[in-house]
């Protein structure tokens, strides 16, 4: 895993990136359309960003951390190609947990959930 300093991610171009083991957390800057841009998202912890309104249809997400993140929905979340292993907070699963795709297993504050 590469943990980045704080570091100032506004305008940064991540398309074409394969962003894996990457944990942007104390970044700043970096908005939901930049790391989406990357071709791949593989167990990346990702800082406070705002996902409202954020189409992720088709967006491979496994084991991506999104618990600092805020606007993320269900919905968006099932449109996702693969959101094995991502992580959230119990606010963020119970707010968004009946629209959440069954039997996918997530991370719920650090455990191992399965989806019912």
């Amino acid at each position: 895993n590469t943990t980045l300093p704080a570091i100032d991610f506004t305008g940064a171009d991540l398309s074409g990136k394969s962003l894996m083991s990457v944990d942007f957390s104390m970044c700043t800057g970096l908005s939901a359309s930049q790391v989406l841009a990357a071709t791949s998202l593989t167990n990346v912890k990702l800082p406070a960003i705002n996902f409202s309104g954020v189409d992720l249809t088709g967006k491979r997400l496994f084991g991506v951390d999104f618990t600092k993140c805020t606007g993320l929905t269900g919905t968006q979340l099932s449109n996702a190609t693969n959101i094995s292993n991502i992580r959230l907070t119990s606010e963020q699963y119970e707010s968004m947990k009946t629209d959440l795709p069954s039997g996918k297993t997530i991370y719920v504050n650090d455990i191992l959930t399965r989806i019912p």
